[in-house]
């Protein structure tokens, strides 16, 4: 098999260079109105998300269905975690932004056989809430100060005595 010299390997990458240069010039230039997503992603808001663990709002699922035993545990702990929902119609696997998140224990989130990671729109018809309301209402109450353990029992069906 025959090398080849240094200087044909030189001039084989300048031709390439050449080559990309004029690509690249005879493209369009790209403005910002151009763009269809904005860059940066999805909307983020920390303090909502510290809002959501430390003002003592509650898993929803466990205010409705009860919750779950400690067999179903495996003596693992239940913390409250904040759960993004898909409201917007975005791509799974992608996260949502902070504003369309609430607070659901580990198990209700995502270690259940019928956990919100799972399956949202199952999740939420069963509990007969509708997420976009419940986390819009969230988020407002987080906004105007307001008390969201309030929000919370809103969506929260009476029980009968």
């Amino acid at each position: 098999m025959i090398r080849p010299s240094p200087k044909a390997i030189a001039e084989a990458r300048e031709i390439i260079r050449q080559d990309k240069r004029a690509r690249k010039a005879e493209r369009p230039a790209r403005t910002i109105q151009a763009r269809i997503k904005p860059k940066g992603g999805r909307d983020r808001d920390g303090d909502y998300m510290t809002w959501q663990h430390e003002s003592g709002l509650v898993c929803i699922a466990c205010e409705m269905l009860g919750e779950p035993t400690a067999r179903q545990l495996m003596g693992e702990p239940n913390p409250i975690e904040v759960a993004h929902q898909h409201i917007d119609g975005s791509k799974l696997g992608v996260r949502d932004h902070d504003r369309h998140s609430c607070p659901l224990c580990r198990w209700h989130h995502q270690l259940a056989p019928n956990a919100c990671d799972k399956g949202q729109d199952s999740f939420w018809a069963r509990l007969g809430i509708d997420a976009a309301d419940y986390c819009a209402a969230l988020y407002e109450a987080f906004r105007g100060g307001s008390d969201g353990l309030r929000v919370q029992r809103r969506f929260i069906p009476s029980r009968p005595s």
